[in-house]
């Protein structure tokens, strides 16, 4: 679906960060998960920084919803 985000890691996500192109935060929430789906409808068109905070490590990415 377009307006979810499939987010997958090998060790438990324990929190989904989403900032947009300003540095504001537009998502912010704690999980126990390996895999994930967030529903972004919620969000506008544009770019945003995902940080996903796994048991081990912390990943960034840029996501472009359409």
């Amino acid at each position: 679906l377009e307006n979810m985000l499939n987010v997958k890691s090998p060790h438990a996500i324990k929190n989904i960060q989403i900032f947009n192109v300003l540095g504001q935060q537009v998502f912010d929430n704690d999980y126990n998960e390996t895999e994930l789906q967030i529903d972004l409808a919620h969000l506008s068109r544009g770019t945003y920084l995902v940080k996903a905070y796994t048991t081990d490590a912390i990943k960034r990415f840029k996501i472009v919803k359409n």
